[in-house]
């Protein structure tokens, strides 16, 4: 188990804690002008979510859990929330499949102080969305139909 010191994002025993601060953050692993134009354009699409109310952090994450985008308020570990949404994903298709339903639109986790909503943006990458319990999940879903394609586009 990891300590709760500095803020830090923490499983344990499939528990999710999530400790908010003052730090955005946006960035991608590519090089040149071409990542330049991507990471504005997938910037300014992650920052279209984080003005809905109760959003707290946007994050598009590979099915391996490599995360290609963020924008994040507060500190969160990137790589463990990736590991944690890698699973539930490839978990949640699996139970699609099983009950005879190939389309996954959302899976919602509700926590204590936080909630988790996930969407598919191509068959392996996910958009993550981290609220309070107040975030207006209606927005969000909304915000996911029209920016789906050009997410898509960027990955």
């Amino acid at each position: 188990m990891q300590s709760a010191r500095n803020g830090e994002f923490q499983i344990e025993a499939g528990l999710l804690e999530l400790w908010t601060g003052p730090r955005v953050r946006v960035d991608m692993s590519e090089s040149g002008e071409e990542r330049e134009e991507r990471t504005a354009e997938l910037n300014r699409l992650l920052h279209a979510y984080m003005v809905i109310d109760g959003v707290l952090a946007t994050v598009l994450v590979q099915h391996d859990g490599v995360v290609r985008g963020s924008v994040i308020t507060g500190p969160v570990d990137r790589d463990a929330l990736a590991t944690v949404i890698s699973f539930v994903m490839e978990e949640s298709r699996g139970v699609a499949r099983a009950v005879g339903d190939r389309d996954l639109s959302m899976v919602f986790v509700e926590f204590s102080e936080r909630v988790l909503l996930t969407f598919p943006i191509h068959q392996e990458t996910y958009l993550v969305i981290i609220g309070g319990l107040n975030t207006n999940i209606a927005s969000v879903q909304q915000a996911y139909r029209r920016f789906k394609g050009e997410l898509g586009a960027l990955v």
